[in-house]
């Protein structure tokens, strides 16, 4: 899949925030694609701000932002691998994976 399939759409994104996250961000709004960023609220210890996230991916174009607040839920994350050949690519020319997050009430 290329950017341009994407153009005038609307993506979920699972971005952490940091520069790898807010420069796909910005690129694919460039590329003419909206895109809502999702984060999941894990108590990252490197995070001191949590709501930081949302002001870095408003500011790298994202046109919605969602906090999942998964600090006192049960979670279960997983990759899905994706087809190496036939990988979507980011900017930095890594093959994407697909981040699974499902939570349960406790």
């Amino acid at each position: 899949m290329k950017a341009q399939d994407l153009k005038g759409k609307t993506i979920a994104f699972a971005g952490s925030g940091g520069l790898d996250s807010c420069t796909i961000t910005r690129w694919l709004m460039d590329q003419g694609v909206n895109v809502i960023c999702f984060t999941a609220d894990l108590g990252q210890p490197d995070e001191e701000d949590i709501d930081a996230i949302q002001q870095r991916m408003k500011l790298a174009g994202a046109v919605d932002f969602v906090l999942l607040p998964c600090r006192e839920r049960s979670l279960i994350l997983g990759l899905v691998s994706s087809n190496r050949k036939r990988a979507m690519r980011d900017a930095t020319g890594i093959p994407l994976e697909l981040l699974v997050v499902c939570w349960r009430k406790p």
